[in-house]
């Protein structure tokens, strides 16, 4: 999915990159992230141009690990992607039923 300046823009500029030359693999690694989150972190559906600070971080950090590499990034997303996990503001709310 295409993503939105914005993001697209934040994360370049996080890793350091003002060329459009690999535009598209930082998309889809953004859409990886994104679909971590949302997948496999239980954490309710977010679109780039609804992403908060802590979505955009976590982002961040998932799209540096995968381009450098370098464990600290892992370890940030992991922390991030917990925060999320646990906190009640990025999970859908949980329906209880009287059976």
């Amino acid at each position: 999915m295409p993503q939105t300046p914005t993001m697209l823009n934040k994360v370049k500029l996080a890793l350091r990159i003002s060329s459009t030359s690999f535009d598209s693999q930082i998309n889809d690694l953004i859409d990886a992230a994104i679909l971590d989150l949302t997948k496999f972190a239980d954490i309710k559906t977010f679109t780039t141009t609804t992403a908060d600070a802590v979505q955009t971080n976590a982002v961040i950090a998932y799209v540096s690990y995968n381009w450098f590499k370098d464990e600290k990034f892992l370890r940030a997303y992991n922390d991030l992607k917990m925060q999320m996990s646990t906190s009640s503001y990025y999970r859908p709310a949980e329906v209880v039923s009287d059976v």
